[in-house]
């Protein structure tokens, strides 16, 4: 339980501040979108990142028991190393979701709005509900 709060705090602290950053700063999320647009490299970057900190979150909460919300964060783990793999291995596939965010802001808000609230049920679950 402990290392659930642990990754309810921080999970829920990061989720939090991008959920408000995407809804509050979209032009700021959409250039970046378009920055791995221009330069593939970035894509590479992000997939590595994604892939190691999806491993290391995995590795260290992988709970398929318990309170709902242990759950929610094996979920968030397993996206988190997912999506990274997905960045490496499908590129043409982080492409198209790149333009989907640098075209269409209602789904660029939509993430943001679903980042923000699964950020603030983790801060609850690891701050306020012990």
């Amino acid at each position: 339980m402990e290392n659930s709060i642990i990754y309810a705090q921080f999970i829920g602290i990061i989720f939090s501040i991008i959920g408000a950053g995407i809804l509050l700063n979209y032009n700021f999320y959409r250039k970046l979108a378009e920055t791995m647009d221009d330069y593939p490299p970035v894509i590479f970057v992000v997939g590595i990142a994604g892939t190691i900190l999806g491993l290391f979150m995995v590795n260290g909460h992988n709970i398929w028991s318990g309170e709902i919300w242990q759950i929610l964060i094996t979920i968030i783990n397993w996206i988190i190393l997912i999506t990274g793999i997905i960045t490496l291995a499908v590129t043409p596939l982080t492409l198209y979701i790149v333009k989907l965010w640098k075209n269409n802001s209602k789904v660029v808000l939509a993430e943001g709005s679903v980042v923000l609230i699964t950020g603030l049920v983790l801060l609850y679950f690891g701050y306020l509900a012990q």
